[in-house]
């Protein structure tokens, strides 16, 4: 990938976050009184970490069933 398009990308998307970001906060600051809020901080934690182990345990499912297919294959070959 070439710098220009890397910086490109780097640009939009940080920009795209804070910006994103700061309109959440200002907006839930606007909805969530501050004597609330404790009861919303452990679900959102919650559902954040959920989101954030999907990639990582789909990769870890996807690498075992695939390397036990490998395994079975190999047997299978040994075999004959």
């Amino acid at each position: 990938m070439e710098y220009k398009v890397f910086l490109f990308y780097s640009v939009a998307g940080a920009f795209l976050w804070v910006f994103s970001l700061t309109w959440l906060g200002y907006y839930l600051g606007g909805k969530i009184r501050a004597h609330e809020i404790d009861e919303y901080l452990l679900p959102i934690v919650i559902v954040m970490v959920l989101v954030l182990m999907c990639p990582t345990l789909y990769h870890l499912f996807k690498n075992r069933r695939k390397s036990g297919a490998d395994e079975t294959s190999n047997e299978n070959s040994d075999a004959n």
